[in-house]
């Protein structure tokens, strides 16, 4: 009975398999594994491929698994054989984060993922496919995409032609349906807003990819290396690219002009909120806070623009410019640090110390550590005290995922702008049209919304995140057509 109600109120029976209690599972079309075919192309006998052997249409196998060759027939029975593994993969992906994508999309990703493996259980901030289909590729530029996909073109430290193309077709498919579809060239507007030039540091700690322009089609081959030194931003588009000049080992000239994803930066862009330093503050190049880039002189006012695990990123004044860093907010009082052990199982002492009795058996990876403490030691290591296990462990092992303190954060505190907010009511969860109440109007705003047929305001976005997981989604939909019946 609930099938029926939700298809009749929502008007969009095509789509209604994203609203069943199951996880979606797609299949490569046969338009993808001829472009995949296509893209890989045939090989009678096996090849070593990095780190593997493959043979046929890409597949991986045994060195000496097949002495005399395969067929043609073979390759592509040993190719549909794996497709299962790689499109489990992306289903896998997007099932978690509530993404809904087309079948060109998820062609474009299996053929991706087939050539570089299972790059999606990655956190890196600068997986910038990975998070604008977290997002919503609908909020990013075509030019954004096209160069998402073109930073994975590289064969160790070589750029490869081959690799260039094949990434442009699969943009080309993802965005346009086609791998021949979409413009042969873009055009890009300057934005205003920003305070330039800007010295900032890319977010992650990986190499950054830049391109010869701001559109995503032909990159540079020196990369973005934040242990070279803070890049400066001396312009700003309107389709989330950067102008920036960096340091580089590479070229003998000592600074390389490209243009990056201004995402790669700001961690993420949030509403700017102003305030000023009632006394001097610490700066740090990343958002880990493990290296000094400057300080901020009492009474200097300063931007916020992005938050990581607890860190603001301000941009204030310099000679010459400004500068984008990392920062503890001086209004708050840190509590304790929350750290995950990433290279475990990881020992829990009585004492800082290496050679100092365990207080219990080590913690597997994953494990949470409220931090209350910290001394670094002769031999190197940094120790922490993690209160919730009673002991003492080496943070070398581990990673910061959160800062707790002992006030809300500046960022949710407008009272610090320097235009007078705008007041509005807290919105009623489900009620997304702002209307009153919970109908299937509200439902039917949210599901344009995850296939991309439709924009939402913020206050939009908050009523329809009914789980509260921060991504607006069939999920929600779902759970809020169930308010609107009374289920």
């Amino acid at each position: 009975m609930l099938a029926w109600v939700l298809v009749c109120a929502l008007a969009v029976p095509l789509i209604f398999s994203s609203f069943t209690v199951q996880a979606a599972v797609k299949s490569t079309t046969e338009q993808g594994i001829e472009l995949i075919k296509k893209l890989e192309g045939f090989s009678r006998k096996a090849y070593e491929d990095g780190s593997q052997w493959s043979i046929g249409y890409g597949t991986s196998c045994e060195k000496g698994e097949y002495p005399n060759g395969i067929t043609e027939e073979k390759a592509e029975e040993l190719l549909r054989d794996r497709l299962p593994q790689y499109e489990g993969y992306v289903n896998n992906f997007l099932n978690k984060y509530g993404i809904t994508v087309n079948n060109d999309q998820f062609d474009a990703l299996v053929s991706f993922t087939y050539n570089l493996g299972n790059l999606w259980v990655e956190k890196d901030d600068t997986f910038f496919l990975r998070k604008y289909l977290i997002e919503g590729v609908s909020n990013f530029s075509p030019e954004l995409i096209f160069a998402a996909f073109g930073d994975y073109c590289m064969a160790g430290s070589d750029i490869l032609p081959g690799l260039v193309t094949r990434r442009q077709k699969e943009a080309r498919l993802f965005l346009y349906g086609s791998p021949t579809g979409g413009p042969s060239s873009f055009s890009a507007t300057v934005k205003s807003g920003w305070k330039l030039p800007l010295s900032a540091y890319p977010l992650s700690t990986d190499k950054m990819i830049a391109y010869q322009k701001p559109d995503g089609f032909e990159r540079i081959y020196a990369a973005i290396d934040p242990k070279l030194g803070p890049c400066s931003i001396t312009q700003i588009y309107t389709n989330g690219f950067c102008k920036v000049t960096y340091p580089t080992e590479d070229d003998g000239k000592g600074f390389i002009t490209g243009y990056a994803p201004l995402c790669g930066f700001v961690y993420p862009e949030i509403e700017k909120t102003t305030a000023k330093a009632a006394k001097a503050i610490d700066t740090y190049r990343m958002s880990d806070m493990s290296d000094k880039f400057g300080s901020l002189k009492a009474g200097t006012t300063y931007t916020i623009v992005g938050e990581k695990a607890g860190a603001i990123q301000i941009v204030y004044p310099v000679s010459g410019g400004y500068r984008m860093a990392w920062a503890t907010d001086p209004s708050r009082v840190v509590v304790a640090e929350i750290w995950e052990v990433n290279d475990g199982p990881l020992n829990v002492r009585k004492a800082p110390d290496a050679t100092a009795g365990t207080v219990r058996d080590p913690v597997p990876n994953g494990t949470k550590l409220e931090i209350t403490g910290q001394k670094e030691t002769a031999d190197n290591y940094t120790w922490g005290y993690a209160k919730n296990l009673g002991g003492w462990v080496a943070l070398d092992y581990a990673e910061l995922i959160e800062i707790k303190y002992s006030t809300p954060p500046t960022t949710s505190t407008k009272a610090t702008t320097t235009t007078k907010p705008t007041v509005t009511p807290p919105p009623t969860n489900g009620d997304v049209d702002g209307k009153g109440g919970v109908n299937s109007a509200d439902a039917r705003l949210v599901l344009q919304y995850a296939v991309g047929l439709e924009k939402l305001s913020d206050r939009q976005l908050k009523a329809g995140d009914i789980d509260g997981d921060g991504a607006v989604n069939s999920i929600d939909a779902r759970l809020i057509l169930e308010m609107a019946v009374g289920l």
